[in-house]
Parts: structure tokens; C-alpha cells; sequence
């Protein structure tokens, strides 16, 4: 069986990970997250899509905040948690 780290290298989608590990996509988000703030890298393209990742990112960069929920309703819930929580976890793993 894949991990999860390998499942994302393959470029697979938030929902085709979390249904190959039998999770939900919030606790594969919240896992993917984890990686990625622990500096692992891939592309999280097949995750968040790129236009949603710079406008998430952007955000997070100018309210200067952490928040998932901040930054979904900066957003105006165009973007889902699960989405914020990975673009999230790839900013603090940049740092």
C-alpha cells in the first residue's frame, strides 16, 4: 500500500487519497498539511488548484494569519478547509 507522502508524489487528488487510505479528506488534508510543514516537497497542484492556491496563499500573507477559518471567510468560502490547511502547511514548510 502507498503512504500518503508517495500518494501525493503521484499527483493524486485530495478525494483519491483519502478514499485509497480510508480517511477522510479532512484528516488527509490535516496529514498532508503535517508533511508539508515538515519540509517534505511535491507539487500540491493535483490538491489545491493553482488559481485557488495564490489566491488562498495571498491571503494568508496579507491578513498576516493563521486561521483556516479567517481565511475562508476572507475568501469568501470559494476555497474549502481542506484546501487552506494544505496551502497553509506548504507556507509554513517554505519557512
Amino acid at each position: 500500500m502507498d503512504t500518503l507522502y508517495e500518494l501525493c508524489t503521484k499527483g493524486y487528488s485530495l478525494a483519491e487519497v483519502a478514499a485509497k487510505l480510508e480517511i477522510s479528506t479532512r484528516t488527509a488534508a490535516v496529514y498532508i498539511e503535517r508533511l508539508l510543514r515538515k519540509g517534505r516537497t511535491f507539487d500540491i497542484a493535483a490538491l489545491v488548484p493553482r488559481e485557488k492556491h495564490h489566491e488562498i496563499e495571498e491571503l494568508f500573507l496579507s491578513l498576516q494569519t493563521a486561521s483556516v477559518k479567517r481565511i475562508a471567510e476572507g475568501l469568501q468560502n470559494k476555497a474549502t478547509e481542506e484546501e487552506i490547511h494544505i496551502v497553509r502547511g506548504y507556507l509554513q514548510g517554505k519557512n
